[in-house]
């Protein structure tokens, strides 16, 4: 990060101590280890509980937080959606519903993986295609 980047982030408001650096970086990581272990179904809940424990901690986090919350919530809403198109198809959707998900896992994964050495870097990301849910 260079000294305008500093600046710039100082002026946002979103300056970052190594401490909140490492628990950002964390929070991806802890994200992508509990998506890969249940398959996706279960990997909003890292940012959902750290979004109630560490919010408040400093903006550069909350900004991670939220973030990472979004793109899980955005997640969680198209495997609903798949679901609920699998099931009005009769089970036909599936064809289209089972390609898109391992397409989103992927996506999920890279992403936090880019998110993580961002948060390291003490930069802020912000996840492609994720809806503003969370503000």
């Amino acid at each position: 990060m260079t000294k305008d980047d500093l600046a710039a982030s100082d002026a946002a408001g979103l300056s970052s101590s190594d401490a909140d650096r490492g628990v950002a970086a964390l929070l991806h990581l802890a994200t992508i280890a509990l998506s890969v272990s249940t398959a996706g179904v279960l990997d909003i809940v890292v940012p959902a509980v750290a979004y109630v424990a560490f919010a408040h901690k400093s903006a550069f986090l909350r900004s991670h937080i939220r973030q990472q919350l979004n793109f899980q919530l955005t997640l969680l809403l198209a495997g609903v959606v798949a679901v609920v198109f699998s099931v009005v198809t009769l089970g036909l959707g599936m064809v289209v519903a089972i390609p898109v998900w391992i397409f989103l896992c992927v996506v999920d994964l890279v992403c936090s993986i880019i998110a993580a050495v961002k948060a390291r870097d003490g930069e802020v990301y912000e996840f492609p295609f994720a809806l503003d849910l969370i503000r």
